[in-house]
């Protein structure tokens, strides 16, 4: 049998399409509750009706059926009491699969199963589970597919970077576990605003995930093939893998009092048909609501077409579609390679060079900073990284390395507030395995490890090269070896040479790769450092003219060490000057503390010029350079400049708290605290919406501002004894939350109360699966305001309308807010508001239930 991967190479492959769109279409009569209620337990109890729908999608054509397991990870199957049954859930689905593409499997045409890992229903960036424990559910998954030995693994559906990393790292661990090749693909969901539910766009996605050991990227669900030309143009241009693409069967619409999809199948045809003849995709399937008719007509209408300049070995055509250069390839050179962060991509070669790496997140270098972790105020930790990207940073070090503290758990808390704070990559700065390891669990994003040497051997460096390999990041090598730092430029080539051998061996990206050549104070006065300078710009000419994929870097201003702080900056400006023009990558330095060439003087030039290449006596050199003095100054616009109503309302809307407290207390000398509510934080938080509906702030933002809100409320209570609950006086709405029966999904109705509890409004969540009589009951109890619905497939629709039914039966007309992705605005307003007495509106966004809450209470 065919390869799949050569395979792709030759065709346009089919996926087939959605399963729980064809068992409801298929009818559950048949069907126990339990089986019903989640759809991977039929791989067990009825086998028989989960193999005519995968018989069904082979019949229409499809190549590539997946398997029943989209929900089968044990912390999902446990919502239904399944969790000792995750692994016969999983293995069931493969054996069904497998058993009936063998079946129809044919020299001619090929069948292949893939295996189906689905995103769960908590998001790690968010802090709501952590990565580990995904991690484990993944991997339980994994094991069992690869075991029984699917053709493929299939990361889909993804709304979180972070919720993809465990998947990937469990599955890779289990491929070498196995000694298995299994090749393995990553989809990403993406909303209305082209970015993840977390914020990450889709060119981010393809930068964080490009150079990892997968074989395709993609994108599935979301909406339909007509609205996705851009996505797809966007994967053509700047994926270098296979690309795999599987649209829903259009936009939700009502039809006939139900929701169903706008395209027919010869719609989905045709609009498939235009993205594979105009677009490089490898392969092309279904989701929510394809049956096998749509996989029917996609496969008669892209037969014996050929995907547009097919790669050969990964690596995408020179050629665009559109008339335009592509990024992947630019006049021959190296693809670009990119760090990222939670929410963009930072190019690692930068023009003008160098990348700039922020260095006073860093408890070693920066005093004020080790008090700031002293005193566990991680908000001013956080602000610290902030400001510096302000300035100038492209990449934030970060070094929590205190003794008389425990630097993993400080990571732990530090590095999830960053990760959804800041919108730079991270560079982990540390000496401990356990702590770089537990960092990369709390990065989103591609980070920088820093670093490793070659003081313990081979063995050290090997671990760190698989955990960066893994686990998505790169790698700084410090020339050092057991003879110690090398201080001339041949000691220093050969640990370069070594570490690139090894990174070869283990199969990790040269591109990823960074060495520091490590620089010495110039100010000593010692005679075996007056070259260090020197011998470092040589090492940086021979690595730029041998190793053309790989990256250097440099603390920088450790050739000024022991000066003046002006002074410093001057040298260090020349030496930062020089590096780049020999071919430095990046430099750990702070960028308000460097300046232009232009603005040294000719003097102050050759005077340091003349120290870095030791032209001159050491002595009388160093005494002329600590005389230097500059005029230059930080022309950064900070927060505490504007007037301290502006300062209040930006720090709601930037999510920044660090001058807060002393800001309130001000200006309650002044205005009364509802004042301050209603005309600074309610309108602050107002803005937030404002900027998250258009797409220029992603939700960890909105959360953070959430938490200014609730945060400057409660200072105002504390220094105000009469305004005890006053946000909670001036809005006394409490909501009712609940995913409908049959419906495990529960992301969007958490962000919805962490943003409503955040601004004064109580919340009574009573969780997912709640059938009208638990709804009821729960109103009958907490006698909330409001209600909130939520429900996230299709079939679940249903329910809600038949909660709603029955509510009104009960004699219930509160105002109900409905969201989730099945849902659209026509059938919330015609459909749910003709069967409920009360006022009935849809939650388009997490967002909109502060809104409802604002308007309808």
């Amino acid at each position: 049998m065919k390869n799949l991967i050569d395979l792709l190479k030759e065709k346009l492959v089919i996926f087939d399409g959605a399963m729980g769109t064809s068992i409801q279409k298929k009818g559950t009569d048949s069907l126990d509750l339990l089986s019903r209620e989640c759809n991977e337990y039929i791989n067990v109890s009825n086998p028989t009706f989960i193999m005519e729908i995968h018989e069904n999608f082979l019949k229409a054509g499809a190549d590539i059926i997946e398997t029943n397991t989209f929900g089968a990870l044990p912390y999902l199957l446990k919502e239904f009491d399944l969790e000792a049954q995750a692994e016969s859930i999983n293995r069931k689905g493969v054996k069904l699969a497998l058993e009936i593409a063998n079946a129809y499997n044919h020299s001619d045409k090929p069948r292949y199963v893939s295996g189906s890992m689905g995103p769960g229903t908590k998001l790690p960036s968010l802090m709501q589970i952590s990565f580990d424990e995904l991690y484990y559910n993944y991997y339980l998954q994994a094991e069992c597919f690869i075991t029984e030995s699917v053709h493929l693994i299939q990361i889909e559906t993804g709304q979180d970077p972070l919720q993809m990393k465990a998947a990937l790292k469990a599955v890779l661990d289990v491929k070498k576990k196995y000694n298995a090749d299994t090749p393995i693909f990553l989809q990403a969901t993406l909303q209305e605003n082209g970015q993840m539910l977390v914020g990450m766009d889709l060119l981010t996605f393809i930068n964080t995930f490009k150079d990892m050991p997968i074989h395709g990227l993609g994108i599935n669900c979301g909406t339909g093939p007509h609205k996705i030309q851009h996505l797809v143009k966007i994967l053509s241009n700047y994926c270098p893998l296979n690309i795999v693409v599987l649209p829903n069967a259009g936009l939700p619409i009502l039809k006939d009092g139900v929701l169903a999809y706008d395209l027919t199948p010869n719609d989905f045809a045709k609009y498939c048909l235009d993205l594979v003849t105009n677009y490089r995709v490898n392969a092309i399937g279904g989701c929510c609501g394809t049956t096998y008719d749509f996989i029917q007509a996609l496969y008669n209408s892209t037969n014996g077409v050929s995907p547009l300049n097919k790669s050969t070995d990964g690596v995408p055509p020179l050629n665009n579609f559109d008339g335009e250069t592509p990024s992947v390839h630019i006049d021959g050179e190296t693809p670009s390679v990119h760090l990222t962060s939670l929410f963009t991509s930072q190019e690692i070669k930068t023009l003008p060079a160098p990348l700039i790496i922020g260095e006073r997140a860093n408890v070693n270098g920066s005093k004020k900073f080790k008090s700031l972790l002293t005193s566990n105020d991680w908000e001013n930790m956080v602000e610290t990284c902030v400001k510096q990207i302000e300035e100038g940073a492209h990449v934030i070090d970060v070094c929590l390395i205190h003794l008389e503290r425990n630097e993993s758990e400080d990571i732990a808390t530090f590095i999830p507030l960053l990760n959804k704070t800041v919108t730079a990559p991270i560079m982990i700065d540390s000496t401990s395995f356990t702590a770089i390891e537990t960092a990369l669990k709390y990065t989103s994003g591609k980070s920088i490890v820093n670093s490793v040497n070659f003081e313990h051997g081979d063995l050290e460096v090997i671990k760190y090269i698989e955990l960066c390999r893994d686990m998505n990041a790169a790698l700084i090598c410090l020339t050092i070896d057991e003879e110690g730092m090398a201080k001339k430029k041949d000691h220093k080539i050969k640990i370069i040479k070594r570490f690139v051998d090894l990174c070869d061996q283990y199969n990790y990206p040269r591109k990823h790769i960074f060495i520091d050549c490590l620089t010495f104070a110039l100010t000593t006065g010692d005679e075996e450092y007056r070259n260090a300078g020197k011998e470092s710009i040589e090492t940086l000419q021979y690595i730029k003219e041998n190793f053309v994929d790989i990256n250097s870097i440099m603390g920088v201003s450790n050739i000024s060490f022991g000066l003046n702080p002006k002074a410093r900056k001057i040298l260090n400006s020349v030496f930062l000057h020089e590096c780049v023009k020999n071919g430095l990558t990046a430099a750990i330095i702070d960028a308000s503390k460097i300046i232009p060439i232009t603005e040294i003087a000719d003097y102050e030039l050759n005077l340091c010029l003349d120290l870095i290449y030791n032209k001159q006596a050491l002595d009388d050199t160093l005494i002329k350079i600590s005389e230097l003095v500059t005029n230059s100054k930080d022309e950064t616009v900070i927060l505490e400049d504007l007037p301290i109503d502006e300062q209040i309302f930006q720090a709601v809307v930037k999510g920044r708290s660090s001058t807060l407290q002393d800001n309130i207390i001000s200006v309650l000398k002044e205005k009364q605290p509802l004042e301050i509510v209603n005309n600074i934080l309610i309108p602050a938080m107002q803005q937030v919406g404002v900027y998250f509906e258009s797409g220029k702030l992603q939700l960890p933002f909105v959360l953070k501002s959430a938490e200014i809100m609730k945060k400057a409320v409660a200072i105002i209570e504390t220094h105000n004894q009469s305004t005890q609950n006053m946000l909670e006086t001036n809005n006394p709405a409490s909501l009712l939350l609940a995913t409908v029966q049959g419906d495990v999904h529960d992301i969007g109705k958490n962000l919805v109360q962490i943003i409503l509890e955040n601004n004064g409004y109580k919340v009574y969540d009573i969780g997912v699966k709640q059938t009208p009589e638990d709804i009821y009951q729960g109103i009958i109890k907490f006698n909330p305001d409001s209600l909130g619905l939520s429900a996230l497939l299709i079939k679940s629709t249903e329910y809600m309308k038949e909660t709603l039914i029955y509510l009104k039966l009960k004699g219930i007309s509160i105002p109900v807010i409905c969201g989730g992705a099945a849902l659209n605005q026509d059938f919330v307003e015609k459909e749910l508001q003709k069967v409920y007495d009360g006022k009935v509106i849809f939650g388009k966004d997490a967002f909109s239930g502060l809104s409802f809450m604002r308007s309808s209470c």
